[in-house]
Parts: C-alpha cells; structure tokens; sequence
C-alpha cells in the first residue's frame, strides 16, 4: 500500500521532491475499496504516494468517488 493524504504536500520532514505527478481517481459502493483501487492506480503507474485527496459521493448509484494527485519522488 502507498500513503494517501488529504494535503497538497507530503506531511513529512525531508521527504524527496517531486518528479513527476498525474491524476488518478477510483470510485466503489465501498469507501475502502475505492481507497484501495485508489492506490493501486497510483502504484501502477510507479507512485510513491498519493496527495491531495478528495472525495464525493453520488447518492443515486450509491459511489464513493475519489480523486488525487499520485506523485513520484527523486530518489
């Protein structure tokens, strides 16, 4: 699993900088699994995070949408 945040950064100290970023979004009647298909979207493509989360919920289909920025960090 890779870190999620709700921050538009990564929360912590010295963390390597950010090379390259795209969207990723996943959606499930499960909030759960729409975080874990979520992250795995994220990996791969070769993410070591996702930031910038957010997320909504359609009432008439019952869905969990979430959408993100996965960011791949220097090493």
């Amino acid at each position: 699993m890779i870190p999620i945040y709700t921050t538009d950064h990564i929360p912590i100290a010295g963390s390597n900088p950010v090379v390259q970023a795209f969207p990723v979004w996943a959606d499930d009647h499960d909030i759960g699994k729409a975080l874990d298909k979520l992250a795995y979207a994220a990996r791969q493509r070769g993410a070591h995070a996702v930031i910038g989360l957010r997320s909504s919920y359609n009432s008439d289909y019952h869905q969990h949408i979430l959408i993100g920025t996965a960011v791949i960090l220097a090493t």
